[in-house]
């Protein structure tokens, strides 16, 4: 079975800035950066692809793996914990 592809901001598509912020929505995983630098309502800052490629280097990445529906979670830099909490309704 293929990887399903995730939303990813730009600055980590690019490598630029760690992921720090993921979510899972209606099935779907998003990876962030965290910073407030971006648009989520405009396709300029985002991109598709597989997540694997960001866990290579940052095994804290697992997170992924247990993410639950409607959940997010962030950290302030890698290395720190994981904080998990519920996606805030938009």
């Amino acid at each position: 079975m293929a990887e399903q592809l995730s939303v990813v901001c730009t600055h980590v598509l690019r490598f630029e800035r760690p992921v720090l912020l993921v979510s899972k929505s209606d099935g779907e995983l998003a990876l962030a950066c965290g910073h407030g630098d971006h648009d989520p309502d405009t396709i300029d800052d985002w991109a598709l692809a597989h997540p694997s490629h960001f866990a290579v280097n940052d095994p804290a990445m697992g997170i992924l793996r247990v993410l639950r529906e409607g959940e997010e979670a962030q950290r302030n830099r890698v290395g720190a914990p994981w904080v998990r909490r519920p996606t805030p309704v938009t």
